[in-house]
């Protein structure tokens, strides 16, 4: 603080004379400095402050920082569907891999047999099957059918399981949860929650339980005439780098007996969505192969099959689609 007078003459009068600096709260009083008195309060004349300004956002500015907020918010929500989705692919794949563990463990323990579909064939023909795409009952369809919305139990029984159901029966799969893809919401007809009634694993509306995979679904020779054993049967049939499981496919037209292709400018609307397809919005499918690993395959011409009828009863059509996700064109 500084004050500055002269000595002797009249006295000092601080109302006109006043020089003073405050720094400390950004306030300085020159000698022009007047005091006035307005309605019992003291007015200062001449003083700047700091703290007398006050800083507000404009309309424009807060519309600005509304719209990076928004734009953040977008670009993080998008991030974690990401995320999740990926999160759900690395669990479907782990799946498979303990599939793969328990199908060599059960053909270590069967005189090198993997599990056996038996669907639509004598029990007493193993593997034999009409179709590479009925490789999905966890219980023996048309044998032994068991009543809707019941419970089926882990457990040895005489004609009740098939295919990967008999790692169920023999609990070598624990609960069979791994049997179904996370990815798959509980509406899909794929999903665990489509056999939870009254709770998992219960079969559904017409008896059946089947799950998310499509299981060793090649077959010895498609080309007539046709041999329609599973082409590897045994632990030792195996050759590496085959499929031997992938993802359950879904035709992706309305009409599954078009043969309008996904790709037409005719094709019918479209099934291709959450709950047919195991990764959508990805076009492509987790593929387990023989040596046990799993890869996701992206194969646009495997894509674009999935339109076409002829995949799903013609051998020689789905004997080229899983070549074409074996070498991942």
């Amino acid at each position: 603080m500084r004050f500055s007078s002269r000595r002797g003459g009249n006295a000092l009068a601080p109302a006109d004379c006043l020089a003073a600096d405050f720094p400390m709260f950004g306030i300085h009083l020159s000698r022009s400095t007047k005091l006035q008195r307005h309605t019992g309060k003291t007015q200062i004349k001449g003083v700047s402050s700091h703290a007398d300004k006050t800083n507000a956002f404009t309309l424009i500015e807060l519309l600005v920082v509304i719209a990076i907020i928004a734009i953040l918010a977008a670009l993080l929500l998008s991030a974690l569907a990401g995320a999740k989705r990926r999160a759900k692919l690395a669990q479907c794949q782990s799946n498979f891999h303990q599939i793969s563990v328990a199908c060599y463990v059960y053909a270590n323990d069967y005189n090198d047999y993997f599990p056996v579909c038996t669907f639509a064939s004598d029990y007493s023909l193993p593997w034999a099957e009409q179709s590479s795409f009925v490789v999905r009952y966890i219980n023996s369809f048309g044998r032994n059918k068991i009543p809707h919305n019941t419970l089926v139990n882990p457990g040895i029984q005489s004609g009740v399981f098939d295919c990967l159901g008999f790692l169920y029966e023999t609990r070598m799969i624990g609960n069979g949860k791994v049997l179904y893809c996370p990815s798959f919401p509980d509406t899909s007809p794929f999903s665990a929650a489509q056999f939870s009634n009254p709770s998992f694993m219960s079969t559904d509306n017409y008896g059946d339980v089947r799950d998310s995979m499509l299981f060793n679904p090649q077959i010895v020779h498609p080309l007539p005439p046709e041999n329609d054993l599973r082409l590897f049967p045994k632990a030792s049939s195996i050759v590496p780098g085959r499929l031997f499981g992938m993802d359950s496919l879904t035709l992706i037209t309305n009409d599954q007996y078009s043969s309008t292709d996904y790709e037409s400018v005719n094709a019918t609307v479209s099934a291709f969505n959450p709950n047919t397809f195991a990764h959508y919005p990805s076009q492509g499918f987790d593929v387990l192969f023989t040596d046990g690993s799993v890869q996701f395959v992206q194969s646009v011409p495997a894509f674009k099959m999935v339109g076409y009828w002829e995949l799903f009863f013609d051998p020689i059509v789905t004997a080229q689609f899983f070549n074409y996700l074996e070498n991942g064109q």
